[in-house]
């Protein structure tokens, strides 16, 4: 949001246009933020869309018809089971039990297991509940 406020903050929702987007889009592609550009860009979209379902803009979106930046897909890459009993090792706890949780569940840390509750966790059935 920091982002959007600085480049559209002091302009109405009426005066933002296509070209506006394009021109600020293309500033963060070029700053090599394509990733943070796509969930700026989408973020403004819902924005628009959501106050036209409120009733609050009768404009039109000018994000409707921006294309996105491509994004890297990344590589995706497994531990072998010598990288595995390595990482382990190095790891003292609590950051042990975390990794081994990664491990054997397949979830991201950051994103999944981090923000586990103990309500979603069966220890009697083996069974975590992610939402």
């Amino acid at each position: 949001m920091r982002h959007l406020s600085a480049e559209f903050g002091k302009r109405r929702l009426s005066q933002i246009h296509p070209f506006h987007v394009e021109s600020y889009k293309a500033r963060r592609a070029r700053d090599g933020a394509p990733v943070c550009a796509n969930r700026e860009l989408a973020t403004l979209k819902a924005m628009y869309n959501r106050l036209s379902r409120l009733k609050r803009f009768a404009g039109t979106n000018p994000v409707v018809g921006i294309q996105f930046l491509e994004e890297s897909r990344g590589k995706l890459r497994f531990l072998d089971d010598e990288e595995e009993d390595r990482l382990i090792a190095a790891c003292g706890e609590p950051l042990r039990t975390i990794v081994l949780a990664g491990i054997y569940t397949g979830l991201r840390v950051t994103s999944e297991l981090l923000r586990l509750q103990w309500g979603a966790v069966d220890l009697y059935q083996n069974q975590v509940t992610v939402e």
